[in-house]
């Protein structure tokens, strides 16, 4: 008896160095970690495989993705499981699973076989964001405007004395939203959209690490939107959103 538990034991250790032979590493999708605001149905993942052991090719993957972390920790991909697919493709592997919905966090790992006969442990769960690609996923949004300056109030310019013809507006939006939080916040982003450059910050400080967002693009034809995570910023009672 002695001996059958010792030579179960041999093979348990056994099997773990072999998997930890496997690493995995830079978990993207489409190109980007844990994004937020991916728009294609079908967005593509990719993973780095690295082992002590010369010549290590990957022989076959196995992707998990769930919209829910708890169940993607208990090894169940009930968005997608791809099962074991005999393939060394480890750059944009496309997704094949249900539906993804408009706004909805989905979470995703991996894990390989070599042709060492070695099998990785599963990789670190990585997430991706959908954003928010058809209009009817802005639920009735409206454009915020502001008003032109009426002429008497346009400064004087002191050369001529000449009214100060401006295009548009010169007036600079800076738009503040406060509101309270009273029950715990499981998921909160936000998606902004303008022309022009803006900044955002909650609670006075700035959020994000992005500069002269959104990019630029012929406005009568496209205007692009950014995506933030507030989860983690947002405080319990008062808040203020400033633009």
């Amino acid at each position: 008896m002695k001996l059958k538990l010792l030579v179960f034991f041999f093979l348990i250790i056994a099997q773990l160095a072999f998997s930890q032979q496997i690493k995995l590493s830079n978990l993207r999708c489409e190109y980007r970690i844990n994004p937020i605001g991916i728009e294609t149905n079908k967005p593509q993942l990719s993973w780095n495989i690295s082992s002590q052991e010369e010549g290590t090719l990957q022989q076959a993957y196995q992707l998990l993705v769930s919209d829910n972390a708890t169940l993607l920790k208990n090894n169940v991909g009930n968005v997608w499981s791809s099962g074991k697919i005999s393939s060394s493709k480890s750059l944009q592997v496309a997704y094949q699973g249900k539906a993804l919905e408009a706004a909805k966090t989905y979470y995703w790992k991996v894990k390989v076989w070599d042709n060492h006969q070695h099998e990785s442990t599963w990789s670190n769960i990585q997430t991706w964001q959908m954003g928010l690609p058809q209009a009817s996923d802005w639920k009735g949004a409206k454009w915020i405007a502001y008003d032109e300056l009426p002429d008497s109030l346009k400064n004087v310019l002191p050369t001529d004395g000449a009214k100060d013809k401006v295009l548009g507006s010169n007036i600079l939006p800076m738009f503040r939203k406060p509101f309270s939080i009273e029950k715990p916040i499981e998921k909160a982003t936000i998606f902004i959209c303008g022309l022009g450059h803006f900044e955002l910050s909650l609670n006075g400080k700035k959020v994000g690490n992005h500069f002269l967002d959104a990019g630029w693009t012929k406005y009568d034809k496209q205007a692009l939107y950014v995506g933030f995570d507030l989860t983690k910023e947002l405080q319990k009672g008062n808040n203020c959103l400033g633009v």
